[in-house]
């Protein structure tokens, strides 16, 4: 594995970890909507790079806690299928 294998690795890998934080505070919260998921970690200190994600998340049309997990899936299998459709969100910095 190359430099940039590893780092596009790395990258999904980023991703997926923070798809299963998503999915863990819904489940953790009750919540079935990220709307719902960012009003309460609105009021929460300490919770800015959560909030951020899910911001991108809804921004890419991604509401439901069954979207979170289509998500999850997709990339998952892009992981473990290199070629497999990307879910293309939070690319490179």
């Amino acid at each position: 594995m190359n430099d940039s294998q590893e780092g596009d690795l790395y990258e999904l890998l980023l991703r997926l970890d923070a798809l299963e934080e998503v999915l863990e505070e819904l489940k953790e919260r009750s919540l079935e909507t990220l709307d719902a998921l960012q009003a309460a970690l609105a009021t929460e200190p300490g919770t800015e790079e959560l909030r951020e994600i899910v911001g991108e998340l809804l921004r890419r049309g991604v509401r439901t806690t069954e979207d979170v997990q289509r998500e999850l899936e997709m990339l998952e299998r892009h992981i473990d299928e290199p070629g497999a459709p990307d879910t293309g969100w939070l690319g490179p910095n």
